[in-house]
Order: structure tokens, then C-alpha cells, then sequence
């Protein structure tokens, strides 16, 4: 699962560092194996990584509550549930080598052995073997887009871009992930959950939308029932541009269309291309470095997808 959050000044303020850290605590249910916060002066490109409780001792970082140098603008923070390499070296959030790009996630990236492959052909070198550092060398090599386009699987994810000054916040196709957050003129919040957003902004409810809820049942804007803080939608990244102040929504994946030229299909043909991509689709979701557990509600015998994950 995982939890991520971070906090992006605009006004000349700084951070509050502690605050921050009491807010991504407030997710640790989401990852109870790993914690871990990088403070960045976005001015200087100046970081510190910082560690707490839950933090390997062997990774060695300052302990959060230790007064830091940074004059920290810009602050990311995770909460790691550890399914795809245990080790240390996947520890978030993860940088690029020049500590230039800075990621933190939430989800899983199931084809990142391919995507790997293509990175390191091109000349990257993988410090890890995370699914979420190909985030990182595929930001490098093909930019937000492209990137967005090749990764298959289910993600919350934000990016910090040094040299660029923006931070972009990015949204699984179907939504699987839960992606929350706070902008105006002097900031920028967001997390996984609403509560560690509202622990640093304290938010009212918003009673408009609550009564459209109940009124209407569930509705498709980006809007929560607290004002001010929204979701980033599925399908959909976000620009957060740090020197300019500015905010841009984009869509990077629609559904195609379907096929209505039921006549025209070969109903045996159909029947084998779907196999082939449920079974494709299967393998990929079960790569992990721990066991997997499986649960199935649907038109499927239990028993034959059962030994179809096998």
C-alpha cells in the first residue's frame, strides 16, 4: 500500500518540519516497514535525508527531530509497505544520481523489469531493484508523458524536479490509488489520506458537496468533502510549477474506443486474445518479493484461477 505526502512553500516561508512528520506518521498503518523525509532548499537545490523510528538504522540518517541547516521549502515524505525488493536500497524517497529528481510513491509499477531493461540499454544505471527507481531513470530518459504511457500498474506518485522547480503529482488510470491535495498562492499540500493533509491545513467541510453526495450518490469532480483539498483525478497528472505559482491539470489516458462491429469480430479469436491478456495481465500483478494472497469475486471458478495463478 504505502503512504506518501509532502509540502511545497511559495511565499518565502519554510516548511514545518515536525508538523510534516506528524502528519505522514498519521499514515503509518499504510507502511508500517519504512519511513523516510528529504528536506530540500529549492532555491539552492540544497537536501538533507532524514529518518525516524521506523527507519533502518543501517541507512544511518539524522533522526527528524534533530534541528537541521536546511532552510527547507520543499519537503517529501513516505510510509513503505515492502513488496518489491526488501532490502534497504528501496527505501523512499528515492533520487536519481545527481539527487536532482526526487520520487515518492504509492503502489507498484508491475512491468518495471521491462521498462528496466529499456532504461539500462540506454545507458542508466539502477542502484536498486525497485519498481519505483524506474520512476526515476523514466522521468530522465522520456519525460512525464512518455513515461506516463509505459508504465502499467497502480500508482499515487510525486516527483521533484530540481533543475525544473516543479512538482508533479500523478494518478493511476482507473484510480486505484488515492492521491489528496491543498493548493493556493503560498502552498502546496498533498498525501495519500485527507486526515495528514488536514493535520498541516486545517480544512472545514464542505457542505456543498456533501449534500450533492447525498442527493446525487457519487459524483465525478475533483472536489472532496472538505474545501479546498480535491483529488487528482484518475488518469490525470498535475504541474505544480514553484517559481511561476501556477497549477496545470492534464490527462495523459483515455479509454479507447470500444468496438460495436459485434458482426465483424471472431468470436474464437477474441476468446484467445483475451486469455493471453488476463493471463499476461495475472503474472504481472503477481510479481513480489513476498508471499501473495488472492481473492476472487466474479465469473471465474475460484478453483481454476486458483491454478492459473500456480
Amino acid at each position: 500500500m504505502c503512504g506518501i505526502a509532502g509540502s511545497v512553500k511559495f511565499d518565502g516561508k519554510l516548511v514545518d518540519v515536525l508538523l510534516f512528520y506528524e502528519a505522514l506518521t498519521l499514515m503509518k498503518h499504510r507502511g508500517p516497514d519504512d519511513e523516510g523525509i528529504v528536506l530540500i532548499n529549492s532555491v539552492t537545490g540544497e537536501f538533507e535525508e532524514r529518518g525516524g523510528g521506523d527507519t533502518p538504522r543501517e541507512l544511518g540518517l539524522i533522526d527528524i527531530h534533530v534541528h537541521s541547516s536546511i532552510d527547507a521549502n520543499v519537503v517529501l515524505g513516505n510510509r513503505r509497505l515492502a513488496v518489491i525488493d526488501l532490502s534497504v536500497k528501496a527505501h523512499q524517497p528515492q533520487k536519481n544520481e545527481d539527487c536532482s529528481v526526487w520520487v515518492v510513491c504509492n503502489g507498484e509499477v508491475y512491468n518495471y523489469r521491462e521498462l528496466a531493461d529499456q532504461l539500462i540499454e540506454a545507458g542508466h544505471k539502477f542502484s536498486s531493484r525497485s519498481d519505483v527507481e524506474v520512476i526515476i531513470h523514466g522521468y530522465e530518459e522520456w519525460g512525464i508523458d512518455l513515461l506516463l504511457s509505459k508504465i502499467v500498474g497502480m500508482w499515487g506518485f510525486a516527483i521533484w524536479d530540481q533543475r525544473a522547480k516543479k512538482l508533479y503529482l500523478a494518478r493511476d488510470r482507473f484510480g486505484i490509488k488515492p492521491l489528496y491535495y491543498y493548493f493556493d498562492n503560498t502552498q502546496l499540500i498533498f498525501a495519500s489520506e485527507i486526515k495528514a493533509i488536514r493535520k498541516m491545513f486545517p480544512a472545514k467541510i464542505n457542505e456543498k458537496r456533501v449534500a450533492e453526495f447525498l442527493w446525487f450518490l457519487p459524483y465525478k469532480s475533483d472536489e472532496t468533502f472538505f474545501d479546498g483539498i480535491n483529488q487528482v483525478m484518475a488518469a490525470h497528472y498535475i504541474i505544480f510549477d514553484v517559481a511561476r505559482k501556477t497549477v496545470e491539470k492534464r490527462r495523459y489516458w483515455r479509454l479507447s474506443q470500444i468496438n460495436k462491429a459485434y458482426g465483424d469480430v471472431d468470436i474464437n479469436s477474441s476468446k484467445e486474445k483475451f486469455y493471453d491478456l488476463f493471463e499476461r495481465s495475472i503474472k504481472l500483478h503477481m510479481r513480489s518479493d513476498v508471499p501473495v494472497g488472492t481473492c476472487l469475486s466474479g465469473g471465474l471458478g475460484a478453483e481454476a484461477f486458483r491454478e492459473w495463478c500456480i
